[in-house]
């Protein structure tokens, strides 16, 4: 994650890329359980950076039952 300075004044731009080699397996992957983590964990960040400059999301969001269902197999508990 890379946090820029944003176009206008007192604001900020989050930049988050991913750079992997594909093949089946991979796909198979990232289709099955990273995409959905990943998608999580960058929507917490963003909800946890609102809060850390005084401006605390409308809606926090969401985990949706896949990844509920992983973090519960996994034994992985919210912070």
């Amino acid at each position: 994650m890379e946090v820029r300075e944003g176009y206008t004044p007192g604001t900020a731009m989050f930049r988050h890329v991913i750079v992997a080699r594909s093949s089946p397996w991979f796909g198979l992957v990232w289709a099955a359980s990273t995409r959905w983590s990943r998608d999580a964990l960058l929507e917490d960040l963003l909800d946890q950076a609102g809060q850390a400059v005084g401006q605390p999301p409308a809606q926090p969001a969401r985990w949706s039952p896949w990844v509920r269902m992983l973090r519960r197999v996994l034994g992985v508990r919210r912070p």
